[in-house]
């Protein structure tokens, strides 16, 4: 005996995903070929349109999922993937195989470099440069800064400050404004640097120590230190 007709439409729902979502783009915006926008969905779902605004480009293979918001002038290259909730503010630019993930925001005029990745709710402010690394879960970004090496979840760091290429950063470290992080420094998890800090070449700081105002660091700095 066949199904009820309510159930051989379930069935068919199921199999066969409902027309995505009117989506927001702007006439003005250039969308290549093969871009996935807010598509293979299925019934059931709730998924909110895709706003992309005037002056936009977004290269081929690239795909955008559900409520992201690209605003005006964002340049965002092959291969990149955006996340639920994503915001990435005007005249950014997005090179190839970047990725997104849920709840990211991104500031206004920022540089993202290509591999580079982005965790969830991690925040960007403006006029940030991302040199092709990790940003860790929460991360939150103060406005120019320049990131050239992993920075780990929970992390944040101040306006202005500069991260060297090789350095490493823990988890739910406070960077303040205005620090240098230079090539091959170590800031274990936890470490608190205050403003206008200049942290010498393979400097280590340890887990929970704190730095404060105004220091140049050229020596190690012991797990739970004050210097």
């Amino acid at each position: 005996m066949s199904p009820p007709t309510y159930e051989r439409r379930a069935l068919s729902l199921e199999h066969f995903p409902l027309p995505n979502p009117r989506n927001n783009i702007s006439p003005n915006a250039k969308i290549d070929g093969h871009v996935d926008l807010n598509e293979h969905r299925r019934c059931g779902e709730g998924v909110k349109p895709i706003t992309i605004e005037s002056g936009c480009v977004v290269k081929w293979s690239t795909n955008v999922k559900e409520n992201v918001t690209l605003h005006a002038n964002v340049h965002i290259g092959f291969k990149v993937e955006i996340g639920k909730n994503v915001e990435i503010g005007t005249g950014t630019k997005v090179a190839d195989n970047v990725k997104f993930m849920e709840s990211v925001h991104i500031g206004r005029e920022a540089e993202i470099d290509p591999f580079s990745l982005f965790r969830e709710h991690a925040w960007i402010g403006d006029n940030v440069v991302i040199r092709g690394f990790e940003i860790g879960k929460g991360v939150r970004i103060g406005d120019g800064v320049r990131v050239m090496s992993d920075i780990g979840d929970g992390t944040r760091v101040g306006k202005g400050t500069l991260i060297a290429y090789n350095a490493t950063i823990g988890r739910h470290v406070v960077i303040g404004e205005n620090v240098r992080v230079n090539v091959d420094t170590e800031i274990g998890d936890r470490a608190e640097i205050a403003n206008n800090v200049y942290l010498l070449k393979g400097v280590k700081i340890g887990a929970d120590a704190i730095i404060t105002e105004g220091r140049i660091v050229g020596h190690d700095i012991v797990a739970r230190g004050l210097f």
